[in-house]
């Protein structure tokens, strides 16, 4: 096959395929927490076969000195904190609660809805972290990405990784929707952003009108303050339509040199960006020692501190 078609289907095929083996799984009755962790295995492995075989920057490709600091916030931000927030999240769902959510219709119809939904208060979330303060200054770690892969998918703070499943998974579960409803939005988003992260060169053409993939996200990573302060959607851009946040500039690519502008030296290990929000005014002094390749023609305006 072609490079075109690849690029074309690879997320779409991946995609039907972790949901689709998630409603079999429903079918069947196998247990909901492991199943959503099996099924990101095979997704990852196609998703790094995809980064080897048809990258988006080949200079991405090669390792930027990330990959330790990006499995210790796999490690521990992904399945030790995320998978503990799930069990919170499905516990919860045990308890009385109301019948508003229209459990009645097919899951694959309630998929939408419940995305749309959860997405409300991240994009809320995510655009005050955007303006300034503690927020951001823990926010900021994710943002520290010196290149897009599908490991740093992973790299948010502890704290948010405890908080963002509750903004995300709170109103689907004040309406009542059922664990299953929940674990195929969980599916859909997790398996999701392994691709809006990768080096993979994906094209999705009128489908970015609507989702917030790779074509789209890397704007948001992008040093530019205007650029970066945007599409803020974690999976749908829903929101980003409604508040007028979406951008794709028609006239350039999306940068290579991603990362925080006025802060080269950022800390870029695991334990010192875990506590880097809560010493912000001694890291937000670090002496700049390799100014970045290209900070002077994109810095624009500086980060909110």
């Amino acid at each position: 096959m072609s490079p075109l078609p690849v690029r074309v289907l690879a997320y779409p095929l991946v995609m039907i395929g972790a949901t689709g083996a998630l409603l079999l799984a429903i079918r069947l009755g196998w247990p909901l927490t492991p199943t959503l962790v099996a099924l990101q295995v095979p997704a990852i492995i196609l998703v790094i076969v995809l980064e080897r075989t048809l990258p988006y920057r080949p200079e991405w490709s090669r390792s930027h000195g990330d990959v330790k600091t990006d499995l210790a916030y796999f490690v521990t931000s992904g399945p030790i904190l995320g998978l503990g927030q799930l069990a919170v999240n499905l516990s919860i769902l045990q308890l009385a609660r109301p019948a508003l959510w229209p459990s009645s219709w097919p899951l694959l119809v309630q998929l939408p809805l419940g995305l749309v939904l959860s997405e409300l208060g991240v994009y809320v979330l995510h655009r005050i972290q955007h303006q300034g303060g503690l927020l951001w200054r823990i926010h900021a770690i994710h943002h520290s990405v010196p290149r897009l892969y599908w490991l740093n998918s992973a790299r948010d703070h502890p704290l948010e990784t405890v908080v963002y499943p509750l903004v995300a998974l709170g109103p689907l579960l004040a309406l009542g929707a059922s664990e299953e409803l929940i674990a195929l939005v969980l599916v859909f988003q997790s398996t999701h952003s392994l691709f809006q992260h990768s080096n993979v060169d994906v094209r999705l053409g009128p489908l970015n009108r609507i989702l917030s993939m790779a074509e789209v996200h890397r704007w948001h990573h992008s040093r530019r303050l205007d650029e970066a302060s945007a599409n803020y959607g974690q999976t749908v851009l829903f929101w980003d339509l409604v508040f007028g946040t979406r951008i794709v500039p028609a006239d350039r690519e999306p940068p290579v040199d991603t990362g925080l502008t006025d802060m080269p030296c950022f800390p870029q290990t695991f334990w010192a960006q875990v506590v880097a929000p809560f010493r912000w005014s001694v890291v937000s002094r670090q002496p700049a020692r390799i100014q970045p390749i290209d900070t002077i023609a994109v810095s624009g305006p500086q980060r909110p501190s």
